[in-house]
């Protein structure tokens, strides 16, 4: 999996940030910890190399640690979004254990970020044209992080995770942004597009597929049951309060719940699920 299509991953669960957020706890940590050991496991591989490349009298070692830069600088916008996702579930549902996780991950990605951005500005050996272009990747990666975290950090107030959270709130309070945070509608493409150029030339070789792939699919193992239809697909927000509510509720109020479902379902065009 390239790293941009795992910045479309992240997009896709920014879009559905409330719908995840509200979703009961499951008996699911060994998904949610093995995101964790997946996350650390790569922290650790992209320091490594580093500290290899660092004591590597090859010249051609400093372009080797810039693509190493550039890898963890994409990787990052999805870890960003999930680490956000787990503070949010674990504030709505008051899970320690949840909390704890997101914080460890958290503090991993800004060591390794310091740790790398630090080696770039005292490595002598790479050109002002490769900094630079670092750092225009660096920069649209904050800048899309914070629009993917806006809907989280306004809401359940995470500014610890945003780059700059001001930024996220002034994107959460503006109503194109709003928009773009519901697949349903168009501006959902626009922003998909937007990401896909974006993020369009980042490098990518098989074992960073490898790793993306990895580290998506255990990302996708966690994600609450409640929230799929059974074709699959993510439930709407609104959907997925009617069913949950009728599922807590002890009325008979059932057939009439599935009635109102298959009407709201025949509106947006998708089949009705019965999860």
């Amino acid at each position: 999996m390239d790293t941009r299509d795992t910045i479309d991953v992240a997009a896709l669960l920014s879009a559905h940030a409330y719908l995840l957020v509200e979703s009961p706890l499951e008996e699911r940590d060994e998904a949610v910890r093995r995101v964790w050991r997946l996350g650390r496991e790569r922290v650790a591989d992209w320091t490594a190399r580093l500290h290899d490349l660092n004591e590597s009298a090859d010249p051609r070692s400093s372009l080797a640690a810039a693509e190493i830069a550039r890898e963890f600088l994409g990787a990052d916008v999805l870890a960003r979004v999930w680490i956000a996702l787990l503070f949010a579930r674990a504030k709505r549902h008051d899970d320690v254990d949840l909390q704890t996780i997101g914080h460890s991950l958290l503090l991993g990605r800004l060591r390794a970020r310091r740790f790398v951005l630090r080696w770039l500005l005292d490595e002598p050996g790479l050109a002002d044209s490769v900094l630079a272009s670092i750092d225009r990747l660096r920069r649209r990666s904050e800048r899309w992080t914070d629009m993917l975290l806006a809907p989280l950090v306004s809401r359940f107030d995470l500014d610890d995770v945003a780059f700059d959270a001001k930024r996220c709130r002034d994107f959460a309070a503006d109503e194109i942004a709003e928009a773009a945070y519901d697949p349903s509608r168009p501006v959902w493409q626009l922003l998909l597009t937007g990401i896909r150029v974006a993020f369009a030339d980042l490098p990518d070789d098989d074992a960073t597929r490898r790793a993306n792939s990895e580290f998506v699919s255990a990302i996708l193992a966690g994600l609450p049951v409640d929230v799929f239809e059974l074709d699959g697909t993510f439930r709407t927000l609104t959907h997925a309060r009617i069913r949950r509510g009728s599922e807590d509720s002890d009325t008979p109020y059932k057939s009439g719940v599935d009635l109102l479902l298959s009407m709201l379902h025949s509106s947006t065009g998708k089949t009705p699920g019965r999860g």
